[in-house]
This record gives structure tokens, sequence and C-alpha cells, in this order.
């Protein structure tokens, strides 16, 4: 009997979660074949259709890999503002160097 974890199907569902986009880039690629079959068909207007939707699909997957760029640049400028402020935040448990008499 084969290992769940390890069949062809659960690894491909477990990348289609870990990374939508590229399951989503891979059907469209899969899309782009299809204006090749019509336009060997004789069948012009459904190619160009397709070649249409390829078009879109291509744009779609540029604006994903920028929403991306954005949204992994936005963390990274977060998390280095909150290691400055960790580094500019005076440490509140050290003693004071010196001490007090009244």
């Amino acid at each position: 009997m084969e290992n769940p974890d390890t069949s062809m199907w659960a690894r491909i569902r477990r990348r289609a979660i870990e990374e939508p986009f590229v399951t989503a880039g891979n059907v469209s690629r899969k899309n782009t074949t299809n204006p090749v079959y019509h336009l060997r068909r004789g069948n012009k207007e459904a190619g160009n259709r397709m070649l249409r939707y390829r078009v879109i699909a291509q744009g779609c997957t540029v604006m994903a890999l920028l929403g991306y760029g954005f949204l992994d640049y936005q963390k990274k400028r977060q998390k280095a503002l909150e290691e400055q402020m960790q580094q500019a935040k005076p440490d509140t448990e050290t003693k004071p160097s010196f001490h007090w008499e009244e």
C-alpha cells in the first residue's frame, strides 16, 4: 500500500495549498496550447479568442507576481521597523548605573 503523504495527488494538493499562484500559473500554461489546436484545425475565430485569453492570463500572472513582491516587501519593511523599535527602546529591566541617596 502506498504512503498517503507521498502519493501524487497528496503532493499536488499540498503544493496547491502552499503555493496557490503556482497552481494558477500551471492551469493557465496548459491553456496556452488550446489556440494552437484550434488554429491548426482551421478554426481561426476560436484560436484568436484563446490567444486573447492567454494574453489576459499572462497579465494576471504579472499582476500576481507584482502583488506578491509588494506584500513581501511590506513584510520585510515591517519586520525591519519592529527590529529598529526594539533596538531604540531602552531596556527597562536593567538597573541604573547610579544610585540616588537621600
